[in-house]
């Protein structure tokens, strides 16, 4: 008997990751000293992950599409975040950088847990295939 893997539901994942990054977001438009709508782009990711855990949650049937395109967006969102961060960091205060580091951590966690979820399946995929081939 072998160790059983745990699998997160992804669609609420993604709603909690959601609801952390609009909280971001808007904490960090609300504490700038400076108001820039770009203060708002961890909640307008968030907003993403909110509408694709919905989705889910919703209709079932679109998980793995999906979780690909909340992964995708997670991807995209390290690049840019990260990207504008290391551009930035001659002018960071301690909201920005509790901003930028607080989103890539939360999208570094949703991509690790969703690219273990996406093995996951795989396997038991593979697993149920080859159990059916078995006489």
């Amino acid at each position: 008997m072998g160790v059983k893997t745990v699998i997160f539901k992804m669609e609420n994942v993604a709603l909690l990751v959601g609801a952390i990054l609009v909280a971001i977001g808007v904490g960090g438009y609300a504490t700038a000293e400076v108001k820039s709508l770009t203060a708002l782009i961890p909640a307008a990711i968030g907003v993403v992950f909110l509408i694709v855990g919905a989705l889910v949650t919703a209709k079932p049937a679109t998980r793995k599409h999906s979780m690909h395109v909340a992964a995708m967006v997670a991807l995209l969102g390290i690049l840019a975040v990260g990207g504008r961060g290391v551009m930035s960091l001659s002018n960071m205060n301690l909201a920005k950088a509790i901003s930028f580091g607080g989103t890539i951590l939360v999208l570094v966690v949703f991509l690790v847990l969703a690219i273990q979820s996406f093995i996951e399946v795989r396997r038991e995929r593979e697993r149920n295939a080859r159990q059916e081939k078995a006489p």
